[in-house]
């Protein structure tokens, strides 16, 4: 064959090279993004509302601290609002942490916070203004990728008629269109049916394995599925699950660029890819 096929060494060494010398630039505009973000987003909170959020996003906790540093309407003292943020039970992941961070930040600039677990939201709803999540991933019909529990607010939210916003630099719009929950190309397990024999993922793992053996010869450059699945990483932990809201849950994206309809997500992945 005349394929020229690229040595898996070079490549490898212009990758790390390229990361490395733009690693720097892409976390000052990752943090300068974060604060338009903020500028655009505080505008949507006012005296007297009630936050809800959750998880542990930085652009989001950007976003409260600047609504509560600006000025109120009549444009004296700074606005005063609460928070209700939504916290998994007790675990020692870097997530939960990091809402532990944001939500001692926000007690030290005197904002009311308190901390609800998953099953509450619905209980809390009717105090609630509008919510406010992060973004693991904004695809491309205007859905969002986020920590697991999401949708349960977002389809709360709708139902309860209050505005639910994601915040999301655009550096996370990505080329992905879900049709549905097991349609992210992820390997989750949070469904896992039991007998006292195990559990059926685990046989179901061990039956894909026997099925696709090894290959120690040249891969196949098609890259076929069962290849993938072969190498594929193993199923993330429940608390590092993540689930798909639909465009039509969502009020609005604000980002770095304005505030945008999820219909308009399409369109800035155009912009960014072409």
């Amino acid at each position: 064959s005349n394929l020229q096929r690229p040595s898996a060494r070079g490549d490898f060494d212009s990758i790390r090279g390229h990361l490395v010398q733009n690693g720097r630039l892409f976390v000052e505009r990752a943090k300068a993004a974060r604060e338009t973000i903020a500028g655009f987003g505080r505008h949507f909170i006012r005296d007297g509302n009630t936050v809800l959020t959750n998880g542990g996003s930085r652009v989001v906790s950007s976003l409260l601290r600047s609504a509560a540093e600006s000025s109120n309407d009549r444009g004296r003292g700074s606005i005063r609002f609460r928070v209700i943020y939504v916290v998994s039970p007790a675990s020692h992941t870097s997530n939960e942490s990091e809402s532990e961070a944001n939500i001692q930040a926000l007690r030290e600039r005197d904002i009311p916070v308190a901390t609800i677990p998953p099953t509450a939201i619905a209980y809390c709803m009717d105090m609630v203004t509008s919510c406010f999540v992060g973004a693991e991933g904004v695809v491309e019909n205007g859905g969002v990728v986020n920590r697991l529990g999401t949708l349960q607010m977002a389809t709360l939210a709708k139902a309860a008629g209050k505005p639910f916003y994601v915040v999301s630099e655009s550096h996370k719009f990505v080329r992905l269109y879900p049709l549905g929950q097991q349609d992210l190309g992820i390997e989750q397990n949070i469904v896992d049916f039991k007998t006292a024999k195990g559990s059926e993922n685990d046989e179901a793992g061990e039956q894909r394995g026997a099925a696709s053996p090894k290959d120690e010869g040249v891969a196949d450059m098609d890259g076929s599925k069962d290849a993938m699945a072969s190498t594929a990483a193993p199923a993330c932990r429940p608390e590092e699950a993540v689930d798909y809201t639909p465009p039509h849950l969502i009020g609005g994206i604000i980002t770095e660029s304005g505030v945008l309809l999820p219909s308009a997500v399409s369109e800035e992945l155009i912009k960014i890819w072409f």
